[in-house]
């Protein structure tokens, strides 16, 4: 081992070790067959020949055995998941398990995490822990910790069918998360055993968070968005806070402000210390009992992993201190990893996992060197005396470093998060490094005023916990303001496409288009335009809300920033506008185009309103060069239709040479229109949807708008098969490429060169077409 390296390893050996044991972990899950026991023996042959012969690098070799003989043990088997996921359809299946996690009632339904000790599959094997199912139907709300009996039907996780679209499957895999799902169609179906004594603990600490909610927002308006945002810095509660604030501080880097981590666990345990001290309790009991008290946090704050981690994090730090030992933060980070991946080895794929470390890491590296340069700018001439220096000079100095360490701090966390961030969500927040400078002294001043608060609630002070909460509402609304402004500066907040996809992806796109698979007729398209002054994103529908936030919105957040240039309502069915009111939310929508005789929903958007024009055949915009939009459904003067397919607007898309067909979900009717009012009209890619109660596709129409590629959309609808056998039997005698979206998903189409390249995100399937016939 090389001398730097010993040294290192010397300094802050726990460090080296969860760099180890990190990788013991991917070894498991790549694959590697080793069993516990027989990890459990080559580590101990490892770390006595390390004893014996002095090789340290042995040490880092047996904790990594440990580790990967571990994770073997506690993953779920792979043929267990391949059972699970080779299913084309539901299954079922009795499970048994225990409660682990609930979720908030969604229109009569409930949900909830069950870790399964036995899972019965009607005709398949009996499959045992460890394994993590989710739950659902119109059940009643469970307990945590409840032991519970359901049967119903199994279906496990499916692919990613659209590009930016979450892998549930390999995440699950890989986290230790959900790997299938139980629909259970009614609470006779379900029955209890009992609740088990950890529920009864988390039953404890969930009302124990209910109550100190209470406490710190005792005396204030029960609406007041102040009052939300106190709840969410304090307790992490963040569901009433509105997009608006959301938004502000997303864009200046404070969102971790709402998340129970080190920063919150940090501020109470001083805020702790600043009591305790003022109590004359001395340096060693006054650790412990912060230890304590930050667990505590931990508990009443939900036991979410951020908190766990960070609680963690400051029993092994605060311990250096009572063992008489100086606590480094490397070699304290590196032991609550270890400990933390003792407990649950897929914690290691857990985003917030990567970035608390990630932090922690940088903070160890870079704060050291950083404050050393800050105290050297900061410090008086070395050559003038201690007693000559005015103490409004000592004040002004002590001052500056307090901020300047926040900077530092701020820097080093920027550094350690920043690439992580743009890796996984495409954003980059500069204006974090000064927005922390007020939003860290500020949530510290609400901490400690909240911690007073909660003291005097507990000891029966109302007054005294009341005049505490009514000075913390103006603290907050002064963050909020703060986050508003900083999210406002230019150049402060930056969405960009993530790392992770441009893996694979060397072609320059001057426009890219992306069919979305919603399952349900048409599905939503976005069209993105080139760069520089004449970026853009255009939206064809916005799907219905399961849709939007699966594929629709991961895909805008990551190429379309904060606002869309366009958006097309094609026609008033749920299945393509039900979504509309979480895209207002999320994004500034600068033109909104319906049929005539469509109603806008309303939505409750953080945006103002845009203008809604109402649009027919014969309009057409021009995006960029050689790129446009054109109606060529409905006409002016069409009479009202019974179905809301008959109005469906038909969009004729260019990109440069080649013309893009979008139908939506029109029928024959509208294809006889256009073969009888555009005779002239050709396209190369022909998108179809799927009519509710008529057939689409006619063979006329086909001839007539001579496509070189149909893309197809699947739908419930009794026709669809029967029309889509046909359309596929007669594309083939034609030699035309089909992509039905059943099996292709999400159709990507972009230009390269001279050809346009159209490719399935799903299987692959690629064809590229040139100009011309």
């Amino acid at each position: 081992m090389p001398d730097f390296l010993f040294r290192l390893l010397r300094r802050d050996p726990l460090f080296f070790f969860a760099w180890a044991a990190l990788g013991g972990i991917v070894v498991a899950l790549a694959g590697a067959p080793i069993p516990f026991w027989l990890a459990i023996a080559l580590s101990l042959a490892a770390f006595l020949t390390c004893l014996l012969r002095g090789w340290s690098a042995l040490a880092l070799a047996g904790i990594a055995l440990l580790f990967c003989g571990w994770t073997n043990h506690r993953k779920c088997d792979p043929e267990t998941l391949k059972t699970l996921w080779s299913a084309t359809e539901a299954m079922a299946a009795e499970l048994e398990g225990t409660v682990m996690k609930r979720f908030e009632a969604d229109r009569g339904r409930h949900r909830f995490i069950v870790r399964v000790r036995r899972l019965r599959i009607e005709g398949g094997p009996d499959l045992r822990e460890p394994l993590i199912c989710q739950v659902s139907g119109p059940l009643p709300r469970m307990r945590l910790g409840e032991r519970i009996r359901a049967t119903g039907m199994l279906k496990g996780l499916s692919p990613p069918r659209n590009p930016a679209e979450r892998d549930r499957r390999g995440y699950a895999q890989a986290a230790n998360q959900p790997a299938a799902e139980l629909m259970v169609a009614s609470p006779q179906r379900l029955w209890s055993d009992g609740v088990a004594w950890q529920g009864r603990f988390l039953e404890f600490a969930e009302a124990a968070r209910d109550r100190l909610s209470r406490t710190i927002l005792h005396g204030l308006p029960a609406d007041s968005e102040e009052a939300a945002l106190l709840n969410g810095m304090v307790l992490g509660v963040t569901a009433d806070i509105s997009p608006e604030s959301e938004e502000a501080f997303r864009r200046s880097g404070g969102m971790h402000l709402f998340s129970v981590s080190g920063l919150h666990v940090g501020i109470f345990g001083s805020v702790a210390w600043l009591i305790l001290k003022t109590l004359g309790v001395s340096r060693r009991p006054a650790i412990g009992l912060i230890v304590l008290l930050g667990g505590a946090y931990a508990l009443v704050t939900g036991l979410q992993a951020p908190a766990v981690r960070a609680a963690i994090m400051l029993g092994v730090f605060l311990g250096g201190f009572v063992l008489r030992r100086q606590p480094r933060v490397l070699n304290s980070a590196g032991l609550a990893a270890l400990v933390i991946l003792a407990f649950d080895p897929h914690q290691a794929f857990s985003i917030g996992f990567q970035l608390s470390f990630a932090v922690l890491v940088a903070i160890g590296l870079l704060d050291g060197p950083l404050r050393s340069l800050t105290r050297r700018w900061l410090a008086p001439d070395p050559f003038l005396p201690a007693s000559l220096v005015p103490p409004w000079r000592r004040r002004v100095q002590a001052g500056g470093q307090y901020f300047a360490d926040i900077v530092t701090v701020s820097a080093a966390a920027f550094v350690g998060s920043g690439f992580l961030l743009w890796w996984y969500f495409g954003t980059v927040t500069p204006a974090g490094l000064i927005a922390n400078c007020a939003l860290i002294p500020l949530s510290w001043l609400v901490m400690a005023l909240a911690t007073l608060s909660m003291l005097a609630g507990t000891c029966g002070l109302g007054p005294l916990s009341i005049a505490c909460n009514r000075v913390n509402l103006p603290l907050v609304g002064l963050a909020k303001q703060a986050a508003s402004l900083f999210a406002a500066l230019p150049g402060g907040h930056f969405e960009l496409t993530p790392a992770s996809d441009l893996l694979g992806r060397t072609e320059q796109n001057l426009a890219e288009m992306v069919i979305f698979d919603s399952g349900l007729g048409c599905g939503p398209q976005a069209l993105r335009i080139g760069a520089g002054s004449e970026r853009g994103v255009w939206l064809i529908d916005s799907g219905d809300e399961p849709g939007y936030e699966r594929a629709v919105r991961p895909w805008l957040l990551r190429h379309a920033g904060d606002h869309l240039e366009g958006l097309f309502l094609t026609h008033a069915d749920r299945a393509h506008t039900d979504g509309y009111g979480k895209l207002k939310r999320d994004f500034s929508i600068r033109r909104t185009l319906t049929g005539a005789g469509f109603e806008l929903p309303e939505p409750a958007g953080r945006w103002p309103e845009a203008s809604c024009e109402t649009v027919a055949a014969g309009n057409r915009w021009n995006l960029a060069a050689q790129t446009g939009i054109e109606v060529v459904f409905p006409p002016q003067d069409l009479p009202s239709q019974s179905r809301a397919d008959d109005e469906c607007l038909v969009l004729l898309i260019s990109l440069g040479p080649w013309r893009i067909l979008s139908m939506a979900d029109s029928g024959f009717k509208t294809e006889k229109w256009i073969l009888q009012h555009r005779p002239d009209l050709r396209a190369d890619v022909l998108v179809m949807g799927r009519h509710g109660s008529d057939f689409c596709g006619l063979p006329e129409f086909l001839d007539g708008i001579a496509p070189r590629v149909v893309v197809a959309n699947s739908a419930p609808f009794a026709m669809s098969e029967t029309a889509k056998e046909a359309t596929r039997t007669q594309l083939q005698k034609a030699g035309i490429a089909f992509f039905d979206q059943e099996k292709t998903g999400a159709v990507e189409i972009w230009r390269k060169q001279e050809n346009l390249v159209l490719r399935s995100f799903v299987n692959g399937m690629t064809v590229e077409i040139g100009p011309g016939s």
